[in-house]
């Protein structure tokens, strides 16, 4: 992966922190976009590596990191949505400004981010990469929320897809 150029959102810990490293490691120049200011040395010292400070559900911070990243990598190959979260909680459990906040990062953050990367790669015929999961197909006990955006996502995906084939563009969810 010389020089290809990624942005992985919510990448500065756990999962998303391992697929940077990862990208790191075969070569691509990688810009992380998290809302975590704390971003970890590894990245920092990286030549390879720029951290941007956004918040996936605020579209003018990602409007701003967009332009800094495409410019700072000279285009865009390829946007791993990887920001979200989850919490516990049944239907009845799961308070209202819970289910806002994981709707907008898991969600509606994905949506925006790949709304405002997608004429980058539309010229680049690249690809978009949904971290989902099982959860969002089969539903898992206590996680009403959770369950509900990721499938949300799973479904976004495939719209994006659809939508997008035809222009080169490829999107699939993890």
């Amino acid at each position: 992966l010389n020089n290809y150029k990624t942005i992985v959102t919510g990448g500065s810990s756990g999962i998303g922190k391992a697929i940077v490293g990862s990208f790191m490691q075969e070569g691509a120049k990688v810009v992380v976009i998290d809302k975590d200011s704390n971003a970890n040395e590894e990245q920092n010292s990286n030549s390879n590596c720029l951290f941007l400070k956004a918040d996936v559900t605020n579209s003018d911070d990602i409007h701003i990191a967009a332009k800094e990243a495409v410019k700072w990598l000279g285009g865009l190959d390829t946007l791993v949505n990887n920001a979200g979260f989850g919490l516990p909680g049944k239907l009845l459990e799961t308070s209202e400004p819970n289910w806002q906040k994981m709707l907008a990062v898991n969600l509606t953050g994905p949506f925006l981010v790949s709304q405002i990367l997608m004429p980058y790669l539309i010229q680049s015929k690249g690809s978009i990469v949904m971290m989902a999961s099982v959860a969002g197909m089969v539903g898992i006990k206590e996680r009403t929320a959770y369950c509900a955006t990721k499938g949300g996502l799973i479904s976004l995906m495939r719209s994006i897809a659809l939508d997008y084939v035809g222009e080169g563009v490829r999107c699939n969810a993890i």
